[in-house]
């Protein structure tokens, strides 16, 4: 069995080289195949894989097609049983897939088995209502605490409960896939082209039946955003609404979406006063056509 792990870059020069030399690293009784799909950097990204990894399955794409697309491209041909999800940005521990991957073959039940974050303190809950009012009224910066308890779960508390633990998703950062699964609910879905994309897949995988789990003996770094934060602002914030608002659209019922949209326009309203107009005006486009 030659598991495929599939890192998705975009000008990831920084960091892929210590993410590639984690999976090589790897003690498990399983082997693995990298494939790279490059999002068509304008750094030195797809220079330095070929150079340093000459052996990785390297494909450059001309255009950015986003996340989803990009790691379908290798999803939809894998004929193994297994699939790893890595970020360019994230190192893993030396026995973490095979630990993901026996999780896997001991529990048909769970389709898709993630890490613990160890530079993260928090994993959070799929967006909803309440935490969309906290975070858009600036609640979660009066009552931090609060936030934090009701929307989010302590990474310390899953290792210290030392049992597979049931969660809403699994971050993309890693995320060990059965394909079974994915055969039984669909690849990702390419409408997102970045941000809640696994959030949407384990919705589905859920909603079969399958658990989406974290194994508390599996562990990762993950040096969050070091590509995406490469690009404006305003830039970010615009994708990250629109996948905000295409998940609401695809698991919620309509009222809910209704009043979620009307929480966001009213927040980015108390916002304009802290950033453009300009920003905000498209935002809240966004919130009314999506």
């Amino acid at each position: 069995m030659e598991i495929p792990v599939i890192i998705v870059t975009y000008n990831s020069s920084d960091t892929i080289r210590e993410c590639i030399e984690s999976v090589n690293a790897q003690k498990s009784p399983h082997s693995f195949k990298i494939w790279v799909i490059d999002n068509a950097s304008t750094d030195r990204t797809t220079e330095l894989i070929r150079c340093h990894f000459p052996d990785i399955n390297l494909i450059e794409n001309t255009t950015n097609t986003g996340f989803a697309a990009a790691v379908n491209l290798v999803l939809k041909n894998n004929s193994e049983t297994y699939a790893i999800l890595l970020n360019p940005d994230a190192v893993i521990e030396p026995d973490t897939c095979s630990i993901c991957i026996d999780a896997l073959l001991h529990n048909k039940q769970i389709g898709c088995c993630g890490a613990v974050i160890q530079n993260d303190m928090y994993l959070p809950r799929s967006p909803g209502m309440g935490r969309i009012f906290f975070e858009q009224f600036f609640l979660h910066k009066l009552f931090p605490k609060n936030y934090y308890q009701l929307f989010f779960f302590a990474q310390f508390d899953l290792v210290k409960k030392n049992t597979l633990t049931e969660v809403d998703y699994i971050d993309g950062a890693f995320m060990c896939l059965s394909m079974d699964g994915i055969k039984k609910i669909g690849l990702f879905d390419e409408d997102f082209f970045l941000y809640m994309e696994e959030t949407e897949l384990c919705y589905r995988m859920k909603a079969s039946g399958l658990k989406c789990v974290i194994h508390p003996k599996a562990f990762l770094r993950h040096h969050r955003g070091s590509s995406i934060n490469k690009l404006p602002l305003s830039r970010i914030t615009c994708i990250h609404r629109k996948s905000l608002l295409l998940y609401l659209k695809k698991t919620t019922p309509f009222i809910y979406q209704v009043i979620c949209r009307t929480l966001l326009t009213c927040g980015d309203l108390l916002r304009i006063f802290f950033r453009s107009p300009l920003v905000t005006s498209k935002i809240i486009w966004l919130n009314l056509t999506v």
